[in-house]
């Protein structure tokens, strides 16, 4: 029996010591002056809290209160008003010295949420939120709040980014109050506050509310109805010091969590203009609210790298790689420019396709140059964005303008007659003019885009708010929209000119690495383009856009490098001279679809004196000496004319192209080449065979008494 009785009386001072919160007395602080919207809450829940003594401690936008936390003692007899997310910031702002950090402060409970609002004077010209960002972007708007390192703060520039703002934010010292008269006063453009501080006010004019939904007693729309998804407040609860028991910090949370319930306490907190919420001590909803806002406001404050350094570092040293590559690739040309792998490609040619690749490993280099990087600013992204067409985008031009042009001159001296041949200059200079005009086209593009409408940094966010980076980006669409149907069209070119020409044979012709060059780059680019437009992330968009310049320049490099380069190394015997005319007898050095001057069956027999190809010599393979040898010097038929009837065509084009080609290399001296022509006119001359009228035939013989020189200059001087 006694010891049922003192079990009895076990049970009752336990159950006495779980109900003594509220003592008789006790404080409860709150860390704000009169008349803000922390203070309101707090005055509206003294008169449901007995014994309580309300002290305001406003010094260093509630730094100093929460600092002396710690000191308080652990058994409930003083109880604090904390403000999410303000002892989140605070320990990370060093200008208000807080002595304490999120961990010091225990929650017991969360009780209200009040929204921002962004108001004006009511005598202000600004009459809602579209002249607040008018006067945004035509002066210079500051914006007040209650002290730094609060929700003010953050919420600036939160406000700055999604509405793609420019605004400064300046405390106007603690407390609502402050903030809204000096607005009201002319200090401030605009300020800061919560929605029970606005509620009755006529001396002000709320513009816009960061809340889900309107508020019937304040006439001001939500960020959200003006297409700008931000929602931001105050979250307001109880706190005590680390430390204090579990079972303390229970009671308080059940009796505000009782108050909270109270019919008549919910009518007054509705009537302010705050919003109830119910997050008790060690309930799940406290500790998934708490853990996800803090890791919120600390993504904010602490905002990860968009994209890693160690991408940035990686992509810079790829393009860095592909420069050196290039700087390579030309000097091979160089060294051995005068060997026919190099001269039957055009040595020239290979310089220009050089320079656009160089141009676009470039832009990597330049792209990856990003805002985590120490020392890149805003200035430094909009420049990086102004240059990308002009490394990038001409960069593809002059190398594919010079494949196209490249290409065009094959086509013109293997597919056309040989008048067309010789009315082509085929000349370096003509060609670089060529590749200047189909360059030209996208440089126009270029200049009017950078002058009226540029590439310039634009703050935004992919993943829904969370994280904001500069993007590269225009007011319109369309410059980016033409510049792509340009270098489409350039590709489709490429392909075209590659399909004509896949007949040609390889030691003259590089369709096969052109064709594997266009069909690698409109694959990579046209993949890459859609990637890009459906990735979420600002790092993804990165690594698309410099791994799909790096991949597609190195596959154009190697696809017309790499094969020269084997060739020098494993086949050195087949880049001569001597092999060039083995290969080059009796194959694919004919005219598919040319005009009347087209020869069906052309060779060049490396026996042929009128054929020769010296080791060192000046020569272009694709000129249009070159070509004539390729269309009349190894027909053996004869040719048939009627006495007193002028010859066809097709013979006096051939005349024409052999004649031409004579004076042009008389004229500057280049004496072996001379000799060759006039040698292939006489080998062409003999073919003739006049039909007299009684139907026999005699050949045309050149006078044995003259000179080759003398008859030569006669045709010459009877065809032109």
């Amino acid at each position: 029996m006694r010891r049922l009785f003192h079990l009895l009386v076990l049970f009752l001072l336990a159950t006495n010591a779980l109900a003594q919160w509220p003592p008789a007395h006790f404080n409860f602080t709150v860390p704000f002056k009169k008349g803000g919207g922390s203070a309101s809450i707090a005055e509206t829940q003294v008169k449901y809290l007995p014994g309580v003594n309300l002290i305001y401690n406003s010094a260093n936008s509630g730094a100093d209160e929460w600092g002396k936390m710690k000191t308080y003692p652990k058994d409930g007899s003083v109880i604090t008003l904390i403000n999410l997310p303000h002892i989140y910031i605070q320990p990370y702002v060093p200008s208000l010295h807080a002595q304490y950090t999120p961990d010091d402060i225990a929650i017991a409970y969360i009780h209200t949420y009040t929204p921002l609002v962004l108001l004006v004077a009511a005598n202000s010209p600004i009459r809602d939120w579209y002249d607040f960002v008018d006067a945004c972007k035509t002066s210079h708007v500051v914006v007040s709040g209650a002290g730094m390192g609060t929700v003010f703060e953050v919420g600036s520039d939160r406000l700055r980014k999604l509405a793609n703002l420019q605004f400064d934010y300046a405390s106007a010292g603690d407390g609502a109050d402050a903030a809204i008269n000096a607005t009201v006063a002319g200090n401030f453009t605009a300020a800061w506050t919560t929605t029970p501080v606005v509620i009755g006010r006529t001396d002000i004019r709320p513009i816009a509310i960061a809340a889900e939904f309107e508020f019937p007693q304040i006439d001001a729309p939500t960020f959200n109805n003006l297409g700008i998804n931000y929602v931001d407040g105050i979250y307001r609860g109880v706190g005590l010091p680390k430390g204090t028991r579990d079972d303390v910090l229970q009671q308080v949370s059940d009796y505000f969590n009782h108050m909270n319930r109270n019919l008549s306490f919910i009518a007054e907190v509705q009537a302010s203009g705050a919003t109830q919420v119910f997050m008790p001590y060690g309930s799940k909803s406290l500790n998934t609210f708490t853990a996800r806002y803090y890791k919120q406001v600390m993504s904010t404050l602490f905002p990860p790298d968009p994209i890693e350094r160690g991408a940035l570092y990686s992509f810079f040293a790829l393009g860095g790689v592909g420069v050196l590559l290039t700087i390579g690739a030309a000097g091979f040309a160089t060294v051995y420019r005068a060997t026919p792998i190099i001269k039957g490609s055009s040595y020239f040619f290979n310089l220009i396709i050089l320079v656009g690749i160089l141009l676009a490993y470039l832009s990597v280099m330049v792209y990856s140059v990003q805002m985590p990087l120490q020392g890149v600013t805003e200035q430094t992204l909009n420049l990086v964005c102004q240059g990308m067409p002009w490394l990038l985008g001409l960069g593809f031009d002059i190398t594919f303008a010079a494949i196209i042009v490249k290409s065009y001159r094959l086509y013109r001296l293997f597919m056309f007659s040989a008048a067309s041949i010789i009315q082509f200059n085929a000349s370096n200079l003509a060609i670089l003019k060529w590749v200047a005009i189909v360059c030209g086209a996208n440089v126009v593009v270029y200049v009017v885009w950078t002058a009226y409408d540029p590439l310039t940094a634009t703050l935004l966010s992919l993943d829904g708010n969370e994280t904001f980076y500069y993007a590269c980006q225009s007011r319109s669409s369309a410059f980016l929209a033409v510049t792509l149907v340009l270098k489409y069209a350039m590709l489709v070119a490429c392909i075209f000119f590659s399909i004509k020409l896949r007949d040609l044979n390889a030691m003259l012709n590089e369709s096969k690495a052109i064709a594997a060059a266009t069909f690698s780059t409109t694959f990579i680019s046209t993949v890459c383009l859609a990637v890009y437009a459906l990735v979420g992330n600002f790092e993804g968009r990165y690594i698309i856009l410099t791994g799909g310049a790096i991949l597609g320049t190195t596959c154009v490099l190697g696809a017309l490098f790499v094969p020269k380069i084997m060739v020098v190394i494993f086949s050195p015997d087949s880049n001569t001279f001597d092999a060039v005319r083995r290969v080059l007898k009796g194959s694919s050095l004919q005219s598919r679809s040319g005009g009347s001057g087209s020869a069906q069956d052309s060779s060049m027999s490396p026996k042929s004196p009128t054929a020769p190809l010296h080791r060192g010599s000046s020569v272009d393979l694709f000129s249009p000496a070159m070509v004539a040898v390729a269309n009349t010097a190894g027909s053996k038929h004869p040719i048939y004319i009627q006495e007193g009837k002028p010859i066809a065509r097709e013979q006096k084009d051939r005349i024409n192209a052999l004649t031409r080609v004579i004076s042009n290399t008389a004229a500057s001296g280049r004496i072996p080449e001379f000799q060759e022509h006039v040698t292939k006119l006489a080998n062409y001359a003999s073919r003739f065979r006049v039909m007299n009228a009684k139907g026999g035939s005699r050949a045309v013989l050149l006078n044995p008494g003259r000179s080759m020189m003398d008859t030569t200059k006669q045709i010459a001087e009877e065809n032109f």
